[in-house]
């Protein structure tokens, strides 16, 4: 019984050191939470040394339009296809940790493989005893039992291992059939870099143009401007409409085919109430982006997000 109970606690830590590797590790480099823009890290992994992070506008955005790259050991920025926001460094030290290669909680089906059963069958010799009487002699035979003995076989262990897989929204987009596709750009400004008072209202200039083909002119090109913290939506000046949001997002439609000839542009005027109370420097940041949920396919993302700054003052 005890060599019984030995053996399946062998099998079983055998089973657990499957699921482990001690000597994996990981660099202590991560991506960062946010972009310097403030947009929050979406998709994200890390592949053959490289940190791939993702900085989406909104939920379900293809991943490869703005996107920071990083040396998971240093630290170092590679690529910066983000417009210029991405961060100068990754997230963390490079120091290492050990880390298991697999996090998911194992379960364990025991099978039990036989295993040959040997069976001792020793025969006892018999042993003769010597009983005297009177006149002769006698032997009264005392045999002895038979034993035999029985090996149980020892069970193994397989690890059956499961996990969940998760599927991410995707967004089919619209193309249209013949001729280059669409390039989608836009540009923010404001009339004055400040310095503007809290609470103070300001308007930007929000360029959009088609630098690419032909759109189908049944399709609204959606324009996303996500405003800063503790600002908020006044007015819109827009061939389309502007929502008044009550989230930070402001979305605006243009009317069908204001866009869809090539090389065609239009402005947007937005009015925004600036927060009442200053920022850590005094400085606010509104970011604007063109096309955000790839409802138009255009292979060049690049030049689909653009950004202002400016002042506020007086701030303590």
């Amino acid at each position: 019984m005890k060599r019984l109970s030995l053996l399946l606690v062998i099998a079983v830590g055998l089973g657990l050191l499957t699921l482990v590797h001690p000597d994996a590790a990981r660099a202590d480099f991560s991506c960062p939470p946010t972009d310097a823009a403030g947009f929050s890290l979406g998709e994200h992994n890390d592949t053959a040394g490289v940190l791939f992070c993702s900085y989406p506008l909104i939920p379900g955005e293809d991943p490869n339009d703005f996107f920071c790259r990083y040396n998971d050991q240093t630290g170092a920025l590679i690529e910066d296809h983000d417009a210029g926001l991405c961060p100068a460094t990754a997230s963390g030290t490079s120091s290492l940790t050990a880390t298991p290669t697999r996090t998911s909680t194992p379960t364990f089906a025991p099978t039990l493989t036989p295993t040959p059963t040997s069976t001792a069958s020793p025969t006892s010799t018999p042993t003769w005893t010597l009983t005297l009487t009177p006149g002769s002699a006698t032997t009264t035979p005392t045999p002895t039992a038979t034993q035999t003995a029985t090996r149980t076989p020892s069970p193994t262990s397989t690890a059956t291992q499961t996990a969940t897989a998760s599927r991410t929204p995707t967004v089919t987009p619209t193309v249209t059939p013949g001729g280059p596709p669409a390039d989608l750009a836009i540009t923010k400004t404001v009339s004055s870099a400040g310095p503007y008072a809290p609470g103070s209202a300001v308007t930007y200039r929000l360029h959009v143009s088609n630098e690419g083909g032909f759109i189908d002119p049944t399709i609204g090109v959606i324009v996303m401007d996500r405003l800063p913290p503790g600002a908020t939506f006044v007015a819109a000046v827009v061939v389309g409409t502007c929502n008044a949001p009550t989230t930070p997002d402001v979305t605006c439609v243009l009317a069908p085919s204001v866009l869809s000839a090539p090389h065609s542009v239009t402005d947007i005027l937005l009015t925004v109430r600036l927060p009442g109370r200053c920022p850590g420097d005094g400085k606010v940041t509104n970011q604007v982006e063109v096309n955000p949920q790839r409802t138009i396919y255009e292979p060049n993302g690049a030049n689909n997000r653009s950004q202002a700054t400016l002042q506020m003052t007086p701030c303590p």
